[in-house]
């Protein structure tokens, strides 16, 4: 989870039940194959979010 950096990405990590979603989708393994995750997001001042979360590739290094 090293590229994780930003602040929803903080966020999505401080909320126990956006976090088990999170989860759940890295352990299914995000195969091409797989059923798309998607889940809401509630942040602390109510606004709602959707979150579809996925994989990419490496970057290479320059």
């Amino acid at each position: 989870m090293k590229a994780l950096k930003s602040q929803l990405a903080s966020e999505v990590l401080a909320d126990p039940v956006a976090r088990k979603h999170l989860r759940e989708f890295l352990t299914r393994g995000a195969s091409d194959g797989a059923p798309r995750s998607e889940f809401e997001f509630r942040r602390p001042n109510g606004e709602t979010v959707k979150i579809s979360p996925r994989i990419v590739p490496k970057a290479k290094a320059a």
